[in-house]
């Protein structure tokens, strides 16, 4: 794997697709907590199962899936729609 691919943070690896980053820490809203989730790549999560409490939790308000919600990184989907909006913004001469 291209040394670009992964990045670790807190002992995990993160794989990257480019600039799009696959996992996630979502925390619980109900318990606090924290697991290291695979985001899906061609869609939004709207439902997330707590490994320790059990509750089921879904976006906020507004919010398109749980890790855009209660995620350290946003779905791929929307880091997507960052990475091309970025990508088109004019660069006004100095």
């Amino acid at each position: 794997m291209q040394p670009d691919m992964e990045e670790k943070y807190e002992g995990i690896t993160t794989f990257k697709i480019g600039e799009i980053t696959l996992k996630s820490t979502i925390t619980c809203p109900h318990c606090g907590h924290q697991a290291t989730e695979t985001m899906p790549t061609d869609s939004c999560q709207y439902f997330w199962e707590c490994p320790s409490c059990g509750e089921v939790s879904k976006p906020k308000q507004g919010d398109c899936c749980v890790f855009r919600s209660y995620g350290d990184h946003q779905c791929p989907p929307i880091q997507q729609e960052k990475i091309v909006a970025k990508k088109m913004l004019p660069i006004c001469p100095s």
